[in-house]
């Protein structure tokens, strides 16, 4: 008998409680209206409500049925404290911008993943090897979407001159670099173990080592390369945070976590964490810094 006496407590309660608003000549809330409206899969906007950035789509809270991302916890926290007006007006304008636009936000998610697979990985000229910036600011060039940096001016022509040969090299170091990190030990594209089939497959996209189970796969990663980029850099981050050497970003130099929860970003398939979301571009613009700092720490 006693959940029958909680459910009539409960009603009585409630009507206690509309009666009340309706005396006050306020309408009472109905937390119904914003649950009823199916869960969707991908986020009703592109942009942070809070930070005004890109989002993470491995940051997100529920609203209303709507999946509203953030760029990074600390603005979770702000939308939080916002009332329930603030936030049902954003999930409104958002939705009405397009609703149908949120694949769209993923979209640009994944390509943002693309371009991050694309940042030279070294810390070190290929045609060198001289450590970047050693001998003053390194030169930038883009060769069938992947960058390479130099140490200088004059190893440019050089790497030209022999392209494929100074690649194969580049990639050979990308594999052995980044296969001791690699985070995954199943196909992104089957889904079966990586030596299910004998040797994992081993290949470079971009400046990004990807194994998969075997060589017929790669057309079903060609396909999807971008949003199997991205599951790629968030299992990444989820494998290294844990033991992540270092407790200060690679461009403020401020303490990890002195300005809410440390943005991250996963570069050469190495996880980096950041004061803020806004360093990382900073990070990017000079890869081969933050990872210099990351290596001499995994050494201590």
């Amino acid at each position: 008998m006693r959940w029958m006496w909680m459910i009539a407590a409960v009603g009585l309660t409630g009507g206690v409680c509309a009666a009340q608003g309706e005396a006050d000549g306020k309408q009472p809330d109905k937390p119904e209206e914003r649950t009823q409206v199916k869960e969707s899969a991908h986020a009703v906007n592109a942009t942070c409500p809070v930070g005004k950035l890109p989002i993470d789509t491995t940051t997100y809270e529920m609203w209303g049925g709507a999946k509203v991302g953030f760029c990074c916890k600390e603005c979770v926290a702000t939308w939080r404290a916002w009332s329930d007006k603030r936030k049902d007006a954003f999930v409104a304008k958002a939705s009405s911008e397009g609703g149908a636009k949120a694949p769209a936000a993923q979209a640009a998610v994944d390509a943002a993943s693309v371009e991050r697979a694309s940042v030279y990985p070294l810390t070190t000229c290929i045609v060198t090897g001289e450590v970047l910036g050693s001998m003053g600011e390194p030169v930038k060039r883009v060769y069938d979407g992947r960058e390479v940096r130099f140490c200088c001016d004059s190893c440019v022509p050089r790497f030209e001159a022999d392209k494929a040969t100074y690649l194969r090299t580049m990639d050979e170091e990308i594999i052995r670099t980044q296969r001791e990190i690699y985070p995954l030990t199943v196909c992104l594209v089957s889904g079966n173990d990586l030596n299910t089939m004998g040797e994992a497959d081993e290949f470079v996209y971009r400046n990004r080592l990807v194994r998969l189970c075997c060589k017929a796969c790669r057309e079903g990663f060609e396909k999807d390369a971008a949003a199997l980029l991205t599951r790629l850099d968030k299992a990444a981050a989820d494998a290294q945070r844990a033991k992540y050497p270092l407790d200060t970003c690679p461009i403020t130099k401020k303490k990890l976590g002195s300005m809410g929860e440390p943005a991250e970003v996963v570069v050469a398939g190495r996880l980096v964490r950041l004061c803020c979301a806004p360093c990382e571009p900073k990070v990017l613009a000079r890869p081969w810094e933050a990872l210099g700092l990351l290596e001499k720490a995994m050494k201590k």
